[in-house]
């Protein structure tokens, strides 16, 4: 499947999650089981929304930048 058909997509797999971020599997269970990425299980496996996976990539960036900038301020005045 191609990145246009994913984006068209309301939910997603836990293996669709998995390919479009390139993450491992181990780090997308660490994501869900912490509460940082909201999915529900079915059966045995698991579902994302849309919304749900791009809430989580706005908050990832927001973390990231802080870090990123607290880390300057911290090796600056060092």
């Amino acid at each position: 499947m191609d990145f246009e058909a994913y984006l068209k997509k309301d939910t997603y797999t836990a293996t669709e999650v998995i390919k479009l971020l390139r993450i491992t599997r181990f780090t997308l269970y660490k994501y869900i089981y912490t509460n940082k990425l909201k999915a529900y299980k079915v059966g045995k496996k698991y579902l994302i929304f849309k919304k749900d996976l791009i809430d989580f990539l706005k908050a990832s960036n927001n973390s990231n930048t802080y870090a990123t900038t607290k880390t300057k301020h911290s090796l600056t005045k060092v």
